[in-house]
């Protein structure tokens, strides 16, 4: 009793409280209605407890009643705003309470589930306006949402649990519904997958075929009539599923030199496929005929060999190519002839040439291209016209690695960062987003399936990912629009009390408005639309952004509106905001009247003015240092790079040259990726330690290339630095890697070896550059035989950006050069050791 702060228990039980005891009692929590909810230890139940009625009720839920079968103590107990129960045991269960129907039902964590629980424990239910509950566990905040999401991630099935695979390299469905995967790794063979029993059969290809056939490198599958062709790195291989028996393909060559990235059978019993990179390959069934045909030899350079990326049978029964070198090929099958379909330069607007990923005919006959940087093109042979979508129409990326069409006539096109789903009908473009855990920016999926049932599936390393594309947009609840802060002059401030209006000065006539929805983030976009009342005259949309920027509003009364909608949708009701410009001073009477007054408080305001300004020249000063210090950076980056960009293209072209496009594309996509966090990194003063790991790994890799193999390299990072938080410098490592390279490792006859090490000693960051390179005397002596020598910018710039880092944080940031040497003082190498402020986010 607070008024008379006197307390009441068991022992002290003048009211007769009913459920008054000496057990232990916990958790307990007070619901909507009042009533008191606790977990009696002793007693083994969940009492109901009314404090107007003095009663309670009693139950065996979760504590006796659980999927375990065997008594759990209850740790957690939450009511949310509809008062639903939510519980958690000890025993890891999660148990949620239906207001409605008083029916109990478990939360379970399924891993093929992106919208299940994240771990089935929990300390903290927070429920959201929207129906949406936040659970905090063990395992960080989860987002809690009863309906499944439109996509479920499986585990791909092993031949042999001792051989994991790492990616599936080519699928395809069969007639009865089975998926047929190829593995990557060790073992050869197929798997055939049943997606509704989640169980899967082994055929190896060990004791069923010819010593010929190898499926180490398979890049496609295909049924042809009741066989399953695989196209391989030693050409056309045919499989019996009934058998399961492999064979070569009479007719058609084998060997490295005729290895098959795609084949189709059209309705004419003719099996088309690439070859060898340089045909394509034309066997008739019938006759036995095999034609090489080389579309780009008639069309271009007589000597130019064609590399057939995709093929397509439009409704007519007319087959279609595509090429590596953008070029879309029609094949007339009466008059035996090609003729060639390009963009046309002065069409308006542009549609660039690029390398043609994949190749789609749809039912009107009209064809879709996947294209390498070019986007998603639209053929139309009734009018021999291109049209394109790219990134500034939508698409998530111009680079475009796939086309698969759904059921309901959507393309979705696959790119590095996810799908655009694109509606060829209304030309509508949508990008649901789907996060399973992988990597930012890298959505590296392998191969693709249209299934039977509706639905698409894609293999993303070891990973399937179903998609049921009758699903997306189809749990979207109605959107809350929220004013949720005001940025004035860059300095923000939260809006806590909407209901009251918001007064600025004439001073704070800048501004941006802050807005979201009180929806958890969605699969796809929200769009928005505000307006200013009495400033704008019409709604502004904003597809893209959730800020609304507002310069030199004149003084006055204003009142600030925003609606929310998912693309296409019904626009929400509109929140508002109530704000104030107030006129500047000298508009108003009272300062006409008091300006005789005002002249002596002019004269301090000067003085103070003059010294706010002196102070902001020193900060104009301090700030100039580091601009200098960062353009030095940048000068930095310009002198090395054009060298190091031609070196790496360079060593990339003679893959090309040598027709390895395995290394070729690894190594391409290796030195993307690094331009890309070289790029990203040097707009930041401080990135995470793992990009920048991830970008002395993709430098090192690329260096080993380039200096083909003269060294080894290691990378260790102490596992108490976490490389999502700790922070450090871009760019400040790779200097002296270069050096040991150029000045250390070049110099050496034997191959060396470079290791970077990452530790944390007492407060700072300790990074160290090891090489067993010549040594900095035997370098400096093979230096000045040279005639032109290497100055060293890239360590100076270094160094002065270390000072300027250990004066700005006030810790210590300095290098330190160690000349290694064995037992005779002979020099093995040279050490260096950087310090830096350790750093966390």
């Amino acid at each position: 009793d607070l008024r008379k702060k006197v307390f009441y228990h068991h022992a002290h039980n003048p009211n007769r409280v009913s459920v008054f005891n000496d057990h232990a009692i916990a958790p307990l929590t007070f619901d909507r209605n009042n009533i008191l909810i606790f977990s009696d230890y002793l007693a083994k139940k969940l009492v109901f407890y009314s404090p107007g009625t003095n009663t309670a009720t009693y139950s065996e839920e979760v504590i006796l009643k659980n999927t375990n079968h065997q008594p759990s103590y209850i740790a957690t107990i939450v009511a949310d705003g509809r008062n639903n129960l939510w519980v958690c045991a000890w025993n890891n269960e999660v148990y949620h309470r239906d207001a409605a129907t008083q029916v109990w039902y478990p939360i379970r964590h399924d891993d093929a589930n992106p919208a299940s629980i994240s771990y089935p424990f929990f300390w903290d239910v927070l429920p959201a306006r929207d129906g949406t509950v936040y659970v905090g566990g063990v395992y960080g905040l989860s987002v809690y949402r009863p309906t499944a999401s439109f996509f479920k991630v499986l585990r791909a099935p092993v031949a042999r649990p001792d051989q994991p695979i790492t990616h599936i390299r080519a699928m395809v469905e069969d007639s009865v519904g089975y998926l047929w995967l190829v593995p990557n790794g060790p073992w050869e063979g197929l798997l055939r997958y049943d997606l509704k029993t989640g169980t899967a059969r082994a055929f190896p290809l060990a004791g069923h075929g010819s010593p010929s056939v190898s499926l180490r490198s398979v890049f496609h599958l295909e049924f042809v009539g009741r066989e399953l062709y695989l196209g391989t790195g030693q050409g056309i291989t045919g499989f019996d599923p009934r058998s399961g028996q492999f064979r070569s393909v009479p007719g058609l060559p084998m060997g490295k030199e005729n290895y098959v990235t795609w084949c189709h059978r059209d309705r004419r019993q003719t099996l088309w496929f690439s070859l060898g990179g340089q045909w394509l390959g034309q066997y008739d069934e019938r006759t036995g005929r095999l034609t090489r045909h080389n579309p780009d030899s008639l069309f271009s350079n007589p000597a130019e060999k064609t590399p057939i990326t995709a093929g397509a049978e439009d409704p007519s029964g007319t087959m279609w190519f595509a090429t590596a070198s953008g070029r879309l090929y029609r094949y007339d099958a009466g008059q035996a002839r090609f003729t060639l379909h390009v963009p046309d330069p002065r069409q308006s607007p542009k549609v660039l040439q690029q390398s043609i990923n994949a190749l789609y005919a749809d039912p009107s006959g009209k064809l879709w291209l996947a294209t390498e940087g070019g986007g998603l093109l639209k053929f139309d042979p009734a009018t021999n016209r291109f049209k394109a979508w790219m990134e500034s129409d939508g698409l998530l990326q111009d680079v475009c690695r796939s086309i698969l069409p759904d059921a309901q006539g959507r393309l979705w096109v696959g790119t590095y960062e996810g799908f655009t789903r694109f509606d060829p009908k209304s030309e509508r473009i949508e990008n649901p987003r789907m996060d399973y855990g992988q990597r930012e920016n890298n959505f590296f999926y392998t191969s693709e399936c249209a299934l039977r049932d509706g639905r698409l599936v894609f293999a993303d390393g070891n990973r399937l990912i179903l998609i049921d594309p009758s699903r997306v947009n189809g749990r979207q609840r109605p959107l809350q629009p929220l004013i949720s802060g005001i940025t004035v002059f860059e300095k923000s401030r939260p809006l806590y009390q909407r209901n009251l209006p918001l007064t600025l000065s004439y001073r704070e006539n800048f501004f941006t408005l802050d807005f979201s929805t009180l929806t958890p983030a969605p699969e796809t976009p929200i769009e928005y639309a505000y307006r200013l009342g009495g400033y704008d005259d019409e709604w502004v949309l904003s597809p893209n952004r959730s800020f609304a920027p507002y310069t030199g509003v004149p003084g006055g009364q204003y009142t600030f509106a925003v609606k929310a909608r998912y693309p296409n949708g019904s626009w929400s009701a509109p929140v508002t905001l109530a704000i104030r410009v107030e006129p500047p001073f000298w508009e108003t009477a009272w300062f006409r009247t008091l300006a005789g007054l005002s002249l002596a408080g002019l004269i301090w305001g000067l003085s103070r003015q003059r010294e706010r300004r002196l102070l902001r020249e020193q900060g104009e000063k301090s700030d100039l240092r580091e601009r200098i210090a960062t353009s030095e950076m940048q000068a930095l980056r310009a002198q090395m790079n054009p060298h190091f960009i031609y070196n790496s293209l360079n060593a990339i072209r003679l893959f090309v040259l040598q027709n390895d496009s395995d290394n070729a594309e690894m190594y391409l996509v290796k030195f993307a990726r690094l331009m890309r966090l070289i790029l990203d990194n040097s707009r930041q003063e401080a990135v995470a330690l793992g990009s920048e790991l991830d970008q002395l790994r993709l430098y090192l890799e690329l260096e080993q290339l380039r200096f083909n193999h003269a060294f080894d390299f290691s990378i260790q990072s102490d596992p108490a630095l976490s490389r999502q938080t700790v922070l450090v410098p871009p760019m400040i490592i790779q200097p002296f890697i270069e050096n040991a390279i150029l000045h250390g490792i070049a110099h050496k006859k034997t191959k060396g070896h470079i290791t970077v090490a990452l530790r944390p000693v007492g407060g700072h960051l300790e990074c160290s550059v090891d090489d067993d390179g010549v040594g900095r005397q035997r370098a400096s002596e093979l230096k000045s035989k040279t005639v032109t020598s290497h100055q060293s910018v890239g360590l100076r710039v270094t160094a002065d950006r270390l000072q300027l880092l250990s004066q700005r944080s006030g810790k210590v940031a300095r290098v330190e050069v160690i000349d290694k040497t064995d037992e005779q003082g002979q020099p093995t190498g040279t050490r260096v050791v950087i310090e830096l402020p350790l750093v966390n986010s």
